[in-house]
């Protein structure tokens, strides 16, 4: 099978495990592909986006970027801040121009998470940090 959807996929479930018991999600990703424009998507990073339910709140805020993230790749992003919607007004997000931040053929993605404001306006106590439980099976 295609590793790049077994990946995905595999993560869609991980995602769908963390929302069913509450959590909210915040998701870095170098896709090194952009997003499709289709409607209805068969696979790949928009059905995943459709499935999951995330939004990129780059995009949400400052609409479809213009340009590229990665110098190694004309034409769409390929670099992703997805998070669940409920995260959006304790968010603020940018990309810096090609010359700013680390050495890398990426632009670099900047995200602001407004955690005192999430918290207070939550209800809820924090809880303890737990491990990654995303696992890939996608090895030969």
């Amino acid at each position: 099978s295609n590793p790049r959807e077994a990946c995905l996929n595999a993560l869609l479930e991980q995602i769908e495990s963390l929302q069913q018991q509450g959590y909210l999600v915040l998701l870095g990703m170098d896709a090194n592909k952009s997003i499709s424009d289709e409607l209805f998507p068969s696979d790949g990073l928009a059905l995943f986006l459709q499935k999951s339910g995330l939004l990129d709140p780059i995009e949400y805020f400052h609409g479809r970027c213009p340009f590229p993230t990665s110098s190694a790749q004309a034409g769409s992003p390929i670099d992703f801040f997805f998070c669940s919607e409920d995260l959006l007004p304790f968010v603020e997000t940018g990309i810096l121009q090609e010359a700013q931040g680390a050495c890398s053929d990426h632009r670099c993605l900047v995200i602001d998470l407004d955690l005192h404001s999430m918290w207070d306006s939550s209800g809820e106590q924090t809880q303890e940090p737990q491990t990654r439980g995303f696992r890939s099976n996608n090895t030969p």
